[in-house]
């Protein structure tokens, strides 16, 4: 997705009543932007922050500042309780 289609996601997520976060991304040699980079187990699926429970947000204001200074973060959401949301994740 690009950087747009990233940002778009968590809006209308967050307008919906969704808490986001930005987690990490992806770079285009497939390496994660942690500091483990190729070596991340979990490239692209983590938090970029601590606190990112607590800091998830569905306010638009408080989303356009946590992507301001990573617009590539791939879009992370509160599921469970807080959110109601049920994610069922099947990997091959």
């Amino acid at each position: 997705l690009s950087v747009t289609s990233l940002l778009d996601a968590a809006f209308g997520l967050a307008a919906r009543g969704i808490a986001v976060f930005p987690q990490h991304s992806v770079t285009d040699e497939g390496a994660c932007t942690c500091q483990a980079g190729a070596t991340c187990s979990n490239c692209g699926k983590h938090p970029r922050h601590r606190g990112w429970r607590q800091s998830a947000t569905s306010d638009p204001d408080a989303v356009r500042r946590a992507w301001a200074g990573h617009p590539d973060s791939n879009v992370g959401i509160i599921t469970g309780s807080p959110s109601g949301l049920v994610v069922v994740d099947l990997d091959g």
